[in-house]
This record gives structure tokens, sequence and C-alpha cells, in this order.
């Protein structure tokens, strides 16, 4: 059995930790993906003009962000994924959720969406802060800078949605009253239409 020498260890070494970081890159990647189809629907349904233009604004950052990471994947000796992975989006239990389609307001489910919105911002914080230290960890430094672009426009986006919630609410809050008030009111006519 002849050993291998030292530098030929190394760069295979070198090898399967770029392609571990691959991995994650395309894992952030398909993210971006899910995002961009997610952020194109919460523009078009949000009646929160602020909101809109958020994520809107967020939206042209989501698709630079996914160009950034196709280039760093391809430059890497990578093939960027065009799949879209699984957003984190907290599921209710079944007997709240069935309470919530029959009960909700729309602007309620508005304010539910902005709250989806920022569980999603805060993973893709956490995700960018993760493929930063592998980068460190892998000593391919010149895919930091992007990352770090990448997770600046997160943050930003996680910080705008926090500021603004208590607004966004307060502004939602006289739609949610007026909403509910109309059901009642329907739901007491149908009942005095039974008796």
């Amino acid at each position: 059995m002849t050993k291998q020498p030292h530098h030929q260890k190394q760069e295979e070494k070198e090898r399967d930790r770029i392609s571990r970081l691959l991995i994650y890159l395309n894992d952030a990647l398909a993210m971006e993906n899910a995002s961009v189809e997610r952020l194109q629907s919460r523009t078009k349904e949000t009646d929160i003009e602020e909101l809109k233009i958020a994520l809107q604004k967020h939206l042209q950052e989501t698709r630079q962000q996914q160009e950034r990471l196709e280039e760093i994947i391809t430059n890497l000796g990578g093939k960027p994924t065009e799949e879209k992975a699984g957003l984190p989006i907290l599921t209710s239990p079944k007997s709240i959720a069935e309470d919530m389609e029959n009960k909700a307001t729309t602007a309620e489910w508005q304010l539910k969406y902005a709250e989806q919105d920022a569980i999603i911002e805060n993973a893709e914080v956490v995700g960018y802060d993760m493929l930063i230290q592998w980068a460190i960890k892998v000593n391919v430094e010149n895919v930091i800078p992007v990352l770090m672009q990448n997770l600046k426009e997160e943050e930003d986006m996680r910080m705008w949605l926090r500021a603004n919630t208590p607004r966004l609410f307060a502004e939602s809050w006289p739609r949610i009253e007026e909403e509910a008030d109309d059901a009642a009111m329907r739901n007491t006519g149908k009942e005095n239409r039974r008796k």
C-alpha cells in the first residue's frame, strides 16, 4: 500500500470541505428560491401599503441574493440548485387552525402572514450566520463579503418587521373590529331567520 503525498491529502481534504460548503450554499439558495415565490405572493395579497412596499423592496434584494449565491456556487465548481426549500412557518394545532379559519378576519390573516414573514427572516439570518462560519472554517474568504451582504439584507428586513409590527397592528385593528362586527351581525341575522 502506497501512501499519498501530503499535498495530495491536503487537496482532497480541501475538496471535501468545499463540497460540504456547496451543500449549505445550495441549501441557502433553495431557501431564497422559495422566498422569491412567497414574496411575490405576499406583495400581491397584502393590502397594507407600507408592508407591500417593504416586501417589494425585499423581493428585489432576494433576487439579487439568488444571483450572488448562484455565482458563488458556480465559482466554487458547484451547480446552483433550482429547487425550493420548505420555509419555516409555524403550524397551529388542528383545533386552533380550524378556529382561525372560521373566525379570523382578513385583517387578522394579514397580521398572521406578517408574523410568518418575520419567522422566515429570522431563519434566514441564522442560516447566513452559519454559512459565514462555514466559509471561515473552510477558508474560502472571498465568499464572506457576499454572504455578509445577504445577511445584512435579511437582518434589515427582520428589523423592519420587528420595528413596524406595533404600527401594522394599530393600523389593522379598526379593520379587525369592523370585520368582526360585520361577521357577528351576519351571524345574528342568520339566527333570527332560523327562529
